[in-house]
């Protein structure tokens, strides 16, 4: 089966984007703002109804569904209908990326159609949203997530991220503490006698404290002295190298690290490999969010994967109970994702 046209609008990104399942190119880049969700072509439909239609090259949508909000039913192959909006920050995030992908499995497997939506922060993007059926508001953990725009959405919605507060809204999150004690274990399991952790600020977000706490939790099972964590200020290889030779010169490189970013961890391989043979198979370092960037670090960098795809396809498939169900709001209600260690 044909995977599904998805949309991205976005006024900033002009460039055309490829099927995260497939690779293939299935997604039609077009200014929100001057296409307009409700204007209407030459022949009176909706442009971006018409859009769907022609990209699928089948009806996406009856008209009770462009009016009523509904999942509709194809007479034909009898196969259920949504339009669904994947409302996002930035293409930019692998993250999100990732999230994106999970909801293509879904999507492609029922024929959901997909808009992928850069609206989040943005406020003067923000029209023509009344035309889907409901919408999945992906939240980066360092996002304020913005309660009354939801609110006024008045359709179903499923947000993703680790959020504080999601209100009314089912919300699905990752276990980043137990992500924490996978990481710590993996290098107990290594040999490792004595574990550093390298993070961010715990203070910058929630979620680097889970982190921090998971280490924290798994150490003390062990019967491990707790090592204070090491702080870097950016997510970048340079923060990782430049901290790897701090410890190095300082005389304290442990066997094992445990660096809540990808990036960060791969500075430090670079750091080690450069630093010598001996250094570098004296110390196993694990890194956190499984990037695509582990599969080009020379060994491959063992990462906790979050299943960002999981939490997508999750998300979609709660989504799509709530239309079918006409059900706007659930109560609060968290579904979580936990963390794997990558096998192989």
């Amino acid at each position: 089966m044909a995977l599904p046209c998805t949309f991205v609008c976005n006024k900033r990104f002009k460039v055309p984007y490829k099927s995260l399942s497939t690779q293939q190119p299935q997604i039609a880049v077009f200014d929100l703002l001057k296409v307009g969700l409700n204007e209407s072509n030459d022949e009176g439909r909706p442009a971006f109804h018409a859009a769907l239609r022609t990209r699928s090259r089948r009806p996406a949508f009856s008209a009770n569904a462009l009016q009523g909000g509904s999942i509709t039913c194809n007479t034909q192959s009898g196969s259920a209908y949504a339009r669904i909006a994947v409302l996002i920050e930035s293409l930019s995030d692998p993250n999100i990326n990732k999230i994106i992908s999970g909801v293509e499995a879904i999507a492609g497997k029922a024929g959901y159609e997909i808009a992928i939506l850069n609206v989040l922060g943005k406020e003067s993007l923000r029209t023509g949203l009344d035309n889907f059926d409901g919408f999945i508001a992906c939240y980066s953990d360092h996002a304020k997530l913005d309660l009354n725009f939801l609110d006024e959405l008045g359709k179903p919605v499923v947000i993703v991220g680790n959020v504080e507060n999601p209100g009314r809204y089912h919300c699905v999150s990752t276990d980043y503490r137990q992500g924490g004690q996978l990481a710590v274990n993996y290098l107990i399991d290594q040999g490792c006698q004595k574990i550093m952790m390298i993070t961010a600020a715990l203070t910058n977000t929630a979620s680097d404290l889970e982190k921090y706490l998971g280490y924290r939790d798994a150490l003390k099972k062990s019967g491990q002295a707790l090592q204070e964590p090491w702080i870097v200020s950016e997510s970048t290889i340079e923060a990782g190298m430049e901290i790897a030779a701090q410890m190095f010169e300082d005389g304290v490189l442990p066997e094992g690290i445990f660096v809540t970013n990808d990036w960060v961890a791969a500075g430090f391989i670079k750091f080690l490999k450069k630093a010598g043979s001996n250094i570098f198979a004296k110390t196993t370092v694990i890194g956190f969010g499984n990037e695509s960037l582990c599969q080009m670090v020379e060994p491959d960098l063992c990462s906790i994967d979050f299943r960002k795809e999981l939490a997508g396809s999750t998300a979609l498939s709660l989504l799509v109970e709530q239309i079918s169900s006409r059900n706007f709001s659930v109560g609060s209600k968290i579904t979580i994702i936990e963390p794997a260690l990558p096998v192989g």
